[in-house]
């Protein structure tokens, strides 16, 4: 998987649930490359620097000063929630923020490879009509989801000889240290607070009946580590990405629960619901799978039960302090 031509590698978001484990991986298959995390403003404070990549000034600066042979874009607003609540710092991260990336990367004159972290949520409605190819109509429901098609087409734009582009739609994927805005990880934090407490206890719960495709985040970073082993990348490609395996939402909570110490009662949420939810959200992989000879690894209830220690060990940390 080593490859020697790539000297320079940025990676935004660095300080996010994925973007962690992308630098430590990068670090141990490219240990001659230079390096560089970026989060955002507020995470100047960590091993990562710090810049705000709506700011069109500072990230051509960056661009400049560390001259990327390939950037892993991961920095984004990810919360479909808090997407539709704030749609306006939504649109200046997810689309602003990627297009002065691109625009200070097509500025350089040696070759580069930019890998965009996309989203299945592009696909929108068109769930409803079965499984989505690469293919399929694009028809977002959120600003989460407008936002990434946006900078897709205008990554498309700007796709050139010097300048690669491949956008990764990538369906749900899951780990321990995952934000519990999201859906599993908030029922592991909350099995295991109840498991801290009496052992006993009620979980909140949004829509349970719709089906999704997980996959461990893991899997995720052999994807996006198989890119660099690929010398005949298009200049620009699109490819869906997950485990092709539908599960519902009932179920992960269900093996959750099974996985616990807990009596846990469930208690339906209308907070915790979408404004407009699509039932299955069913993909293709077939692409991506034949192109770099990749399937997920890690069993989906192995993750689960990761994930449910993990919020265990917060849980017993924040009750320790």
């Amino acid at each position: 998987m080593k490859n020697t031509k790539y000297r320079s590698i940025l990676v935004t978001g660095a300080s996010g649930f994925v973007g962690r484990r992308l630098m430590r991986a990068l670090a141990k298959n490219y240990p001659g490359a230079q390096i560089t995390g970026v989060g955002g403003p507020a995470r100047s404070h960590d091993k990562n620097l710090g810049i705000d990549l709506s700011d069109r000034s500072a990230t051509a600066g960056l661009i400049t000063k560390i001259s990327p042979d390939v950037v892993f874009h991961l920095a984004a607003q990810s919360s479909v929630g808090s997407a539709n609540i704030r749609p306006t710092e939504v649109w200046r991260s997810n689309f602003e923020g990627t297009a002065n990336l691109a625009d200070s990367l097509a500025d350089q004159e040696k070759p580069s490879l930019l890998v965009f972290a996309s989203t299945a949520e592009v696909y929108g409605e068109t769930f409803r009509a079965g499984p989505c190819t690469e293919q399929s109509p694009v028809a977002p429901v959120s600003s989460y989801g407008r936002s990434k098609i946006a900078a897709e087409y205008y990554l498309k734009d700007l796709a050139r000889e010097n300048m690669r582009v491949v956008c990764l739609r990538l369906f749900n994927h899951i780990g321990p240290g995952q934000d519990s805005r999201f859906v599993v990880p908030s029922f592991a934090e909350q099995i295991a607070q109840i498991e801290s407490r009496t052992g006993t206890g009620i979980i909140s719960v949004g829509n349970l009946g719709a089906f999704r495709d997980f996959t461990s985040v893991d899997d995720i970073i052999r994807a996006y580590l198989l890119l660099l082993s690929d010398t005949s990348l298009a200049q620009y490609d699109v490819y869906n990405v997950g485990s092709g395996h539908l599960v519902s939402i009932k179920k992960i909570l269900e093996d959750l629960i099974d996985l616990s110490k807990a009596s846990v009662s469930i208690e339906r949420d209308p907070t915790r619901f979408r404004p407009i939810d699509i039932e299955r959200a069913e993909g293709v992989f077939q692409k991506f799978e034949n192109k770099f000879d990749w399937v997920p690894q890690v069993p989906l209830r192995d993750t689960l039960s990761l994930m449910l220690d993990h919020a265990r060990a917060e849980v017993s940390a924040q009750s320790s302090t």
